[in-house]
Protein backbone atom coordinates (compact mmCIF):
# COMPACT_ATOMS: atom_id res chain seq x y z
CA UNK A 1 0.00 0.00 0.00
CA UNK A 2 1.15 3.34 -1.33
CA UNK A 3 1.73 6.72 0.63
CA UNK A 4 2.21 10.34 -0.20
CA UNK A 5 5.11 11.93 1.29
CA UNK A 6 3.88 15.42 3.19
CA UNK A 7 5.76 17.94 4.06
CA UNK A 8 5.74 19.49 7.20
CA UNK A 9 3.25 22.93 7.65
CA UNK A 10 3.12 24.88 10.44
CA UNK A 11 5.41 25.87 13.25
CA UNK A 12 4.16 23.11 16.04
CA UNK A 13 3.62 20.33 13.26
CA UNK A 14 6.62 21.05 12.04
CA UNK A 15 8.47 20.48 15.71
CA UNK A 16 6.36 17.35 16.22
CA UNK A 17 7.36 15.95 13.32
CA UNK A 18 10.64 15.39 13.84
CA UNK A 19 11.44 16.93 17.54
CA UNK A 20 14.96 16.93 17.14
CA UNK A 21 17.10 17.83 20.53
CA UNK A 22 18.78 16.81 23.44
CA UNK A 23 19.22 19.32 25.83
CA UNK A 24 21.34 19.87 29.30
CA UNK A 25 19.84 21.06 32.31
CA UNK A 26 18.69 20.02 36.01
CA UNK A 27 16.81 16.77 35.03
CA UNK A 28 18.99 15.79 32.44
CA UNK A 29 22.07 15.33 35.19
CA UNK A 30 19.44 13.54 37.21
CA UNK A 31 18.34 11.01 33.57
CA UNK A 32 22.23 10.94 33.35
CA UNK A 33 22.49 9.42 37.07
CA UNK A 34 19.69 6.58 36.33
CA UNK A 35 19.29 3.74 34.15
CA UNK A 36 18.01 4.69 30.97
CA UNK A 37 14.61 3.19 29.87
CA UNK A 38 14.75 -0.10 28.08
CA UNK A 39 13.28 -0.11 24.37
CA UNK A 40 9.46 -1.17 25.54
CA UNK A 41 9.32 1.80 28.13
CA UNK A 42 10.57 4.27 25.23
CA UNK A 43 8.41 2.85 22.85
CA UNK A 44 4.83 3.09 24.87
CA UNK A 45 6.16 6.51 26.31
CA UNK A 46 6.35 4.89 30.26
CA UNK A 47 8.74 7.77 31.35
CA UNK A 48 8.40 11.13 32.42
CA UNK A 49 7.05 14.22 31.31
CA UNK A 50 6.46 17.48 33.04
CA UNK A 51 3.52 20.16 33.09
CA UNK A 52 4.54 23.41 31.72
CA UNK A 53 3.58 24.75 35.55
CA UNK A 54 6.93 22.19 36.33
CA UNK A 55 8.73 24.74 33.92
CA UNK A 56 6.89 27.86 34.74
CA UNK A 57 7.90 27.14 38.74
CA UNK A 58 11.76 26.51 37.71
CA UNK A 59 12.20 29.59 34.98
CA UNK A 60 10.75 32.13 38.01
CA UNK A 61 13.25 30.40 40.66
CA UNK A 62 16.45 30.35 38.53
CA UNK A 63 15.83 34.18 37.36
CA UNK A 64 15.73 35.08 41.17
CA UNK A 65 18.74 33.25 42.05
CA UNK A 66 20.38 34.61 38.96
CA UNK A 67 20.01 38.47 39.97
CA UNK A 68 21.56 37.69 43.41
CA UNK A 69 24.61 35.55 41.88
CA UNK A 70 24.56 36.26 38.18
CA UNK A 71 27.80 33.58 37.66
CA UNK A 72 25.85 30.51 38.62
CA UNK A 73 26.15 28.95 35.40
CA UNK A 74 23.83 26.07 35.52
CA UNK A 75 21.19 28.23 36.37
CA UNK A 76 21.54 29.75 32.96
CA UNK A 77 20.59 26.22 31.27
CA UNK A 78 18.19 25.92 33.86
CA UNK A 79 16.53 28.60 32.76
CA UNK A 80 16.88 28.50 28.60
CA UNK A 81 15.50 24.74 28.57
CA UNK A 82 12.67 26.01 30.87
CA UNK A 83 11.75 28.58 28.18
CA UNK A 84 12.18 26.03 25.23
CA UNK A 85 9.68 23.58 26.97
CA UNK A 86 7.44 26.22 26.80
CA UNK A 87 8.01 26.84 22.74
CA UNK A 88 9.61 30.58 23.43
CA UNK A 89 13.15 29.87 21.43
CA UNK A 90 13.73 33.68 21.25
CA UNK A 91 14.09 34.08 25.65
CA UNK A 92 15.95 30.47 25.16
CA UNK A 93 18.45 31.81 23.23
CA UNK A 94 18.56 34.68 25.06
CA UNK A 95 19.47 33.15 28.08
CA UNK A 96 22.55 31.80 26.27
CA UNK A 97 23.38 34.91 25.26
CA UNK A 98 23.32 35.92 28.97
CA UNK A 99 25.45 32.80 29.97
CA UNK A 100 28.41 33.90 27.33
CA UNK A 101 28.33 37.01 29.03
CA UNK A 102 28.39 35.85 32.42
CA UNK A 103 31.47 33.56 31.29
CA UNK A 104 33.25 36.61 29.75
CA UNK A 105 33.17 38.10 33.61
CA UNK A 106 34.50 35.19 34.94
CA UNK A 107 38.72 35.87 36.55
CA UNK A 108 40.58 33.96 33.84
CA UNK A 109 41.77 31.51 36.51
CA UNK A 110 38.64 30.01 37.14
CA UNK A 111 37.15 30.55 33.26
CA UNK A 112 35.30 28.29 31.81
CA UNK A 113 36.96 27.82 28.90
CA UNK A 114 39.96 26.65 31.06
CA UNK A 115 37.83 23.75 32.74
CA UNK A 116 38.27 20.38 31.89
CA UNK A 117 36.07 18.79 28.93
CA UNK A 118 32.80 16.90 30.04
CA UNK A 119 29.28 17.43 31.22
CA UNK A 120 30.29 19.42 33.60
CA UNK A 121 31.82 21.64 31.29
CA UNK A 122 30.02 24.80 30.79
CA UNK A 123 31.37 25.73 27.70
CA UNK A 124 29.60 22.63 26.27
CA UNK A 125 26.40 22.78 27.83
CA UNK A 126 26.20 26.24 26.35
CA UNK A 127 26.84 25.25 22.74
CA UNK A 128 24.33 21.82 23.43
CA UNK A 129 21.94 24.14 24.16
CA UNK A 130 21.96 26.82 21.96
CA UNK A 131 22.56 24.55 19.09
CA UNK A 132 19.11 22.54 19.90
CA UNK A 133 17.61 25.89 20.39
CA UNK A 134 18.71 27.16 17.15
CA UNK A 135 16.98 24.37 15.53
CA UNK A 136 14.08 24.00 17.32
CA UNK A 137 13.24 27.87 16.57
CA UNK A 138 13.22 27.15 13.10
CA UNK A 139 11.14 23.61 13.23
CA UNK A 140 8.72 25.72 15.13
CA UNK A 141 9.33 29.12 12.90
CA UNK A 142 7.34 27.03 9.84
CA UNK A 143 10.61 25.49 8.40
CA UNK A 144 11.16 28.88 5.92
CA UNK A 145 13.81 27.86 3.80
CA UNK A 146 15.08 31.81 3.91
CA UNK A 147 15.81 30.17 7.65
CA UNK A 148 18.44 27.72 6.97
CA UNK A 149 21.22 29.84 8.75
CA UNK A 150 19.48 29.16 11.90
CA UNK A 151 20.00 24.92 11.01
CA UNK A 152 23.22 25.67 10.36
CA UNK A 153 24.30 27.69 13.34
CA UNK A 154 22.68 24.55 14.88
CA UNK A 155 24.82 21.92 13.50
CA UNK A 156 28.14 24.14 14.05
CA UNK A 157 27.07 24.34 17.95
CA UNK A 158 26.37 20.93 18.14
CA UNK A 159 29.62 19.91 16.35
CA UNK A 160 31.32 22.00 18.42
CA UNK A 161 29.58 20.53 21.84
CA UNK A 162 30.42 16.89 20.33
CA UNK A 163 34.31 17.95 20.24
CA UNK A 164 34.17 19.06 23.89
CA UNK A 165 32.46 15.86 24.92
CA UNK A 166 32.26 13.20 22.25
CA UNK A 167 30.57 10.78 24.64
CA UNK A 168 27.62 13.20 26.25
CA UNK A 169 23.49 11.90 26.23
CA UNK A 170 25.34 8.55 26.12
CA UNK A 171 27.11 9.10 22.75
CA UNK A 172 23.41 10.35 21.25
CA UNK A 173 24.49 14.21 20.00
CA UNK A 174 25.98 12.74 17.57
CA UNK A 175 22.68 11.20 15.89
CA UNK A 176 21.39 14.45 17.26
CA UNK A 177 23.73 16.38 14.66
CA UNK A 178 22.94 13.96 11.47
CA UNK A 179 19.49 14.23 12.21
CA UNK A 180 19.44 18.10 11.72
CA UNK A 181 21.64 18.09 8.78
CA UNK A 182 18.79 15.49 7.26
CA UNK A 183 16.62 17.54 8.29
CA UNK A 184 18.30 20.55 6.07
CA UNK A 185 18.87 18.09 3.10
CA UNK A 186 15.07 17.20 3.04
CA UNK A 187 13.91 20.75 3.20
CA UNK A 188 15.59 21.59 0.26
CA UNK A 189 14.59 18.71 -2.24
CA UNK A 190 11.08 18.80 -3.61
CA UNK A 191 9.04 15.45 -2.53
CA UNK A 192 8.02 13.17 -5.66
CA UNK A 193 4.64 12.13 -5.89
CA UNK A 194 4.70 9.04 -4.17
CA UNK A 195 7.20 7.69 -2.23
CA UNK A 196 7.14 4.55 0.14
CA UNK A 197 9.60 2.25 2.06
CA UNK A 198 8.76 -0.98 1.38
CA UNK A 199 9.70 -3.03 5.12
CA UNK A 200 9.98 -6.66 3.57
CA UNK A 201 12.46 -9.11 4.13
CA UNK A 202 11.70 -10.12 0.39
CA UNK A 203 13.28 -6.83 -0.98
CA UNK A 204 16.61 -6.83 0.97
CA UNK A 205 19.44 -4.36 -0.11
CA UNK A 206 23.04 -5.48 -1.98
CA UNK A 207 24.78 -4.58 1.15
CA UNK A 208 22.18 -6.18 3.77
CA UNK A 209 21.41 -9.72 4.27
CA UNK A 210 18.26 -11.12 3.19
CA UNK A 211 16.79 -10.75 6.63
CA UNK A 212 17.21 -7.06 7.11
CA UNK A 213 14.98 -4.16 5.71
CA UNK A 214 14.92 -1.97 2.90
CA UNK A 215 15.20 1.80 3.23
CA UNK A 216 14.60 4.39 0.29
CA UNK A 217 17.51 6.36 0.25
CA UNK A 218 16.72 9.30 1.16
CA UNK A 219 14.85 8.46 4.71
CA UNK A 220 16.96 9.09 7.83
CA UNK A 221 17.59 5.80 8.09
CA UNK A 222 20.09 5.42 5.43
CA UNK A 223 21.42 9.12 5.76
CA UNK A 224 22.32 7.71 9.70
CA UNK A 225 23.69 4.89 8.16
CA UNK A 226 25.67 6.38 5.46
CA UNK A 227 27.07 8.44 8.45
CA UNK A 228 28.64 5.19 9.58
CA UNK A 229 26.36 4.49 12.19
CA UNK A 230 25.44 1.09 13.27
CA UNK A 231 21.66 -0.24 13.95
CA UNK A 232 22.55 -0.10 17.72
CA UNK A 233 23.94 3.35 17.38
CA UNK A 234 20.69 4.52 15.70
CA UNK A 235 18.68 3.42 18.31
CA UNK A 236 20.23 4.42 21.35
CA UNK A 237 20.30 8.11 19.04
CA UNK A 238 17.31 8.19 18.72
CA UNK A 239 15.79 6.38 21.78
CA UNK A 240 17.88 9.48 23.23
CA UNK A 241 15.73 11.97 21.48
CA UNK A 242 12.64 10.32 22.32
CA UNK A 243 13.29 10.34 26.03
CA UNK A 244 15.77 13.83 26.40
CA UNK A 245 14.54 16.03 23.62
CA UNK A 246 10.91 16.10 22.12
CA UNK A 247 10.81 13.41 19.70
CA UNK A 248 8.07 11.54 21.50
CA UNK A 249 5.46 12.73 18.85
CA UNK A 250 7.45 12.80 15.82
CA UNK A 251 6.78 9.68 13.38
CA UNK A 252 10.28 10.00 11.42
CA UNK A 253 11.90 9.04 14.50
CA UNK A 254 9.85 5.62 15.00
CA UNK A 255 10.53 4.61 11.14
CA UNK A 256 13.77 5.36 11.94
CA UNK A 257 13.58 3.42 15.15
CA UNK A 258 11.28 0.75 13.61
CA UNK A 259 14.21 0.27 10.55
CA UNK A 260 17.17 0.11 12.99
CA UNK A 261 15.79 -2.58 15.10
CA UNK A 262 17.00 -6.05 14.16
CA UNK A 263 14.65 -8.32 12.75
CA UNK A 264 15.56 -11.25 14.90
CA UNK A 265 13.38 -9.06 17.76
CA UNK A 266 10.85 -8.98 15.50
CA UNK A 267 8.07 -8.32 18.15
CA UNK A 268 10.03 -5.23 19.71
CA UNK A 269 10.16 -4.24 15.88
CA UNK A 270 6.19 -4.46 15.60
CA UNK A 271 6.14 -2.34 18.42
CA UNK A 272 7.95 0.65 17.08
CA UNK A 273 5.82 0.35 14.09
CA UNK A 274 3.01 0.47 15.26
CA UNK A 275 3.76 3.30 17.38
CA UNK A 276 4.95 4.83 14.23
CA UNK A 277 1.49 4.41 12.40
CA UNK A 278 0.00 5.47 15.79
CA UNK A 279 1.02 9.09 15.28
CA UNK A 280 0.44 8.96 11.46
CA UNK A 281 -2.72 8.36 11.67
CA UNK A 282 -3.33 11.15 15.03
CA UNK A 283 -2.15 13.56 12.09
CA UNK A 284 1.82 13.63 12.72
CA UNK A 285 3.14 14.08 9.27
CA UNK A 286 6.30 12.10 8.68
CA UNK A 287 8.82 14.60 7.28
CA UNK A 288 10.66 11.24 5.54
CA UNK A 289 9.47 8.51 3.17
CA UNK A 290 5.86 7.07 4.94
CA UNK A 291 5.88 3.62 6.83
CA UNK A 292 4.67 0.69 4.65
CA UNK A 293 0.91 0.10 6.87
CA UNK A 294 0.81 -3.53 5.98
CA UNK A 295 3.28 -4.48 9.24
CA UNK A 296 2.51 -7.87 8.96
CA UNK A 297 4.37 -8.71 6.13
CA UNK A 298 7.80 -7.97 7.32
CA UNK A 299 7.46 -8.98 11.30
CA UNK A 300 5.83 -11.63 12.20
CA UNK A 301 2.98 -14.12 10.97
CA UNK A 302 -0.36 -12.50 10.12
CA UNK A 303 -1.54 -15.07 12.95
CA UNK A 304 0.50 -13.03 15.41
CA UNK A 305 -0.45 -9.45 14.41
CA UNK A 306 -3.48 -9.59 16.96
CA UNK A 307 -1.37 -10.77 20.38
CA UNK A 308 1.30 -8.29 19.44
CA UNK A 309 -1.27 -5.37 18.76
CA UNK A 310 -3.29 -6.07 21.78
CA UNK A 311 0.27 -5.95 23.99
CA UNK A 312 1.34 -3.05 22.30
CA UNK A 313 -2.20 -1.14 23.10
CA UNK A 314 -2.02 -2.80 26.61
CA UNK A 315 1.42 -1.34 27.25
CA UNK A 316 0.59 2.28 25.75
CA UNK A 317 -2.58 2.45 27.68
CA UNK A 318 -1.21 1.44 30.92
CA UNK A 319 1.63 4.36 29.84
CA UNK A 320 -1.10 6.75 29.44
CA UNK A 321 -2.34 6.16 32.67
CA UNK A 322 0.73 5.92 34.59
CA UNK A 323 1.34 9.51 32.79
CA UNK A 324 -1.71 10.93 34.23
CA UNK A 325 -0.93 9.40 37.69
CA UNK A 326 2.17 11.21 37.64
CA UNK A 327 0.88 14.64 36.28
CA UNK A 328 -1.68 14.39 39.04
CA UNK A 329 0.76 13.33 41.46
CA UNK A 330 3.14 17.06 40.43
CA UNK A 331 0.18 19.67 40.14
CA UNK A 332 -1.29 18.99 42.90
CA UNK A 333 2.04 20.05 44.66
CA UNK A 334 3.03 22.26 42.09
CA UNK A 335 -0.13 24.37 42.78
CA UNK A 336 0.97 24.10 46.42
CA UNK A 337 4.27 25.82 45.90
CA UNK A 338 6.62 22.60 46.10
CA UNK A 339 8.80 21.35 43.26
CA UNK A 340 11.08 18.91 43.46
CA UNK A 341 14.29 21.17 42.66
CA UNK A 342 13.90 22.19 45.81
CA UNK A 343 11.90 20.29 47.81
CA UNK A 344 13.26 17.31 49.07
CA UNK A 345 10.93 15.18 49.66
CA UNK A 346 8.18 15.66 46.67
CA UNK A 347 8.27 12.36 45.09
CA UNK A 348 8.31 10.73 48.77
CA UNK A 349 4.94 9.63 48.01
CA UNK A 350 5.03 9.06 44.58
CA UNK A 351 4.31 5.00 43.97
CA UNK A 352 4.94 3.88 40.11
CA UNK A 353 2.62 1.28 38.86
CA UNK A 354 4.11 -2.22 37.71
CA UNK A 355 4.31 -2.52 33.99
CA UNK A 356 2.03 -4.88 32.78
CA UNK A 357 3.58 -8.74 32.07
CA UNK A 358 3.87 -9.10 28.35
CA UNK A 359 6.09 -11.40 26.30
CA UNK A 360 9.40 -10.68 26.36
CA UNK A 361 9.97 -9.63 22.87
CA UNK A 362 13.96 -9.49 23.51
CA UNK A 363 14.28 -13.19 25.44
CA UNK A 364 15.38 -14.91 21.96
CA UNK A 365 17.86 -11.64 21.35
CA UNK A 366 19.18 -12.10 24.63
CA UNK A 367 19.44 -15.93 24.44
CA UNK A 368 21.26 -15.75 21.17
CA UNK A 369 24.00 -13.08 22.55
CA UNK A 370 24.26 -14.88 24.97
CA UNK A 371 25.08 -18.29 23.22
CA UNK A 372 27.72 -15.45 21.44
CA UNK A 373 29.98 -14.78 24.57
CA UNK A 374 30.04 -18.11 25.68
CA UNK A 375 26.49 -19.26 26.64
CA UNK A 376 27.13 -22.78 24.99
CA UNK A 377 30.02 -24.50 27.78
CA UNK A 378 27.65 -23.16 30.45
CA UNK A 379 24.48 -25.07 28.75
CA UNK A 380 26.77 -28.16 28.00
CA UNK A 381 27.20 -28.38 31.85
CA UNK A 382 24.28 -27.60 33.19
CA UNK A 383 22.60 -30.58 30.68
CA UNK A 384 25.84 -32.24 32.01
CA UNK A 385 25.06 -32.04 35.19
CA UNK A 386 21.05 -33.13 34.99
CA UNK A 387 21.82 -35.73 32.75
CA UNK A 388 24.72 -37.12 35.06
CA UNK A 389 23.11 -36.32 38.41
CA UNK A 390 20.16 -39.05 37.79
CA UNK A 391 22.67 -41.38 37.03
CA UNK A 392 24.98 -40.68 39.61
CA UNK A 393 22.07 -41.11 42.14
CA UNK A 394 21.07 -44.33 40.62
CA UNK A 395 24.75 -45.30 40.61
CA UNK A 396 24.76 -45.06 44.53
CA UNK A 397 21.62 -46.46 45.00
CA UNK A 398 22.99 -49.41 43.01
CA UNK A 399 26.09 -49.72 45.30
CA UNK A 400 24.14 -49.72 48.01
CA UNK A 401 21.76 -52.17 47.13
CA UNK A 402 24.43 -53.88 45.63
CA UNK A 403 26.34 -53.93 49.38
CA UNK A 404 23.22 -55.20 51.32
CA UNK A 405 23.06 -57.92 49.07
CA UNK A 406 26.32 -59.17 49.54
CA UNK A 407 25.64 -59.28 53.27
CA UNK A 408 22.45 -60.63 52.83
CA UNK A 409 24.27 -63.62 50.88
CA UNK A 410 26.77 -63.98 53.11
CA UNK A 411 24.94 -63.80 55.90
CA UNK A 412 22.77 -66.50 54.31
CA UNK A 413 26.00 -68.51 53.80
CA UNK A 414 27.02 -68.30 56.92
CA UNK A 415 23.84 -69.54 58.54
CA UNK A 416 24.01 -72.44 55.73
CA UNK A 417 27.16 -73.39 57.14
CA UNK A 418 25.74 -73.29 60.89
CA UNK A 419 23.08 -75.58 59.87
CA UNK A 420 25.12 -78.08 58.33
CA UNK A 421 27.65 -78.14 61.10
CA UNK A 422 24.60 -78.30 63.52
CA UNK A 423 23.48 -81.25 61.41
CA UNK A 424 26.94 -82.64 61.38
CA UNK A 425 27.08 -82.90 65.16
CA UNK A 426 23.99 -84.46 65.88
CA UNK A 427 24.67 -87.32 63.62
CA UNK A 428 27.54 -88.26 65.16
CA UNK A 429 25.76 -88.32 68.24
CA UNK A 430 23.55 -90.63 67.23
Amino acid sequence: MLRRRSLLIGALIGLAALGIGCMWDYDTIAMESKEFPDLADVVTGRFGRNPPLYYQMRLARVTAELRVEPTKLDAYDDAGVACDRLGDDDSALHWMALKREAMKRLPRAASAENRTTGSEDPVYRLLANEGTFYAHKWFRGGRRPEALGLLDQSVADLNAAVKRNPDAHFGREKVQVFVIEWSRKMSMAPPPAVEVITLSPEKPSPNRSAGELFAEPDSLYSYLQSKGLSDEAICKGISGLVVLGNAWESPDSFITLAEAVPMRRGTMKMFVALRAQELIASGHKPLGPALDPDLGKWTTPAALQPSIRASFQRLRHAADDEDRRRTEYMMSRLLAGRHPDIDPSFWSEWKPSKRPDFVDPDLNYRFFRWLERGGLPQILTVLGCCCLSPLGLLALTWRSLAKRARRRIAALGDLKFVNQTESRANDVKK
